[in-house]
């Protein structure tokens, strides 16, 4: 099945979430896919609200913003979007900093609202891929500190990475990963996309699962403290990292829910097993037998 995408620069994504702006983003994301020369002639808005299934005064407002950040400009009566050109040179202009030339792929979805959680999906997505690569970096300093501690032959080679995953590993957060899972909380998430509640990441969890890009399993917070006074809390919270991802009800310390997030099925395809080649090459050789 063909889905209508959009092609935004990785730099215009980020700034957008960074800023609390995405869902603007989707709704130019929208219009972009309207025409195919990313050009509306003799532009109503009228028109482009029942295009895009929305109100009137909604399509003003959200026109009105994306004008005024250069996203969208009016040319004549026509209402013109920004080449890709045009938003890096944005990216450069808002941020200070050059942007690369990759260009992230968003699926265009029936709901404006589920395009802004396909955009908002991006920082999930790389929150897992860093986190696996810590993980996996751990993993070896682990296996070179356990041939150091026995006395075993260490490489020059293996004695350099280890001192550089050593300082890449404190100074980034492992407190989240557990048994070398990426764990994420809803709460972390809802700090991670700026202006979106718990609320609305619950929501897009769903939907992100739904659509194959994570798969999550829920894991429920504990209670580590009872009759504890708030400014206790605080203290807890200011001074030992075990309660950094607590909050306090009812004089009870409880951890925040957390999941147990992967990529998904979209993200990384499932391969074809062992087995299945064996039996596929067989039958290979057997129809070129055959043929002979």
């Amino acid at each position: 099945m063909n889905f209508k995408t959009v092609s935004l620069p990785y730099g215009l994504v980020d700034m957008a979430i960074q800023q609390g702006w995405s869902k603007q983003l989707a709704y130019y994301s929208h219009i972009a896919t309207l025409y195919s020369n990313k050009l509306i002639y003799s532009y109503s808005s009228r028109k482009l609200a029942v295009d895009l299934g929305v109100s009137h005064g909604t399509v003003n407002t959200q026109v009105q913003f994306l004008t005024a950040k250069g996203l969208l400009s009016f040319d004549g009566g026509s209402l013109r979007c920004a080449s890709t050109n045009e938003l890096r040179n944005l990216v450069v202009k808002y941020t200070g900093k050059e942007t690369g030339l990759g260009l992230l792929k968003i699926r265009i979805h029936n709901k404006i609202l589920h395009t802004d959680y396909n955009i908002c999906a991006r920082v999930v997505i790389n929150n897992i891929r860093q986190q696996k690569y810590i993980i996996k970096r751990k993993n070896e300093v682990n296996a070179i500190g356990r041939k150091i501690s026995s006395n075993s032959f260490v490489t020059k080679k293996e004695i350099t990475s280890y001192n550089k995953t050593q300082d890449l590993i404190s100074t980034k957060r492992l407190d989240e990963t557990l048994n070398d899972k990426c764990m994420l909380s809803d709460m972390s998430i809802s700090k991670m996309l700026k202006g979106k509640c718990v609320t609305s990441v619950r929501a897009m969890i769903s939907f992100w699962v739904e659509q194959g890009l994570i798969e999550n399993n829920l894991i429920k917070g504990k209670t580590l403290e009872t009759k504890v006074s708030p400014l206790s809390h605080k203290y807890m919270k200011d001074y030992n990292p075990i309660y950094a991802s607590t909050y306090l009800y009812k004089g009870r310390v409880i951890e925040y829910n957390k999941r147990i997030t992967e990529l998904g099925s979209v993200i990384t395809p499932q391969r074809v097993s062992e087995q299945q080649c064996y039996i596929t090459n067989k039958q290979l050789l057997n129809m070129q037998r055959n043929c002979q």
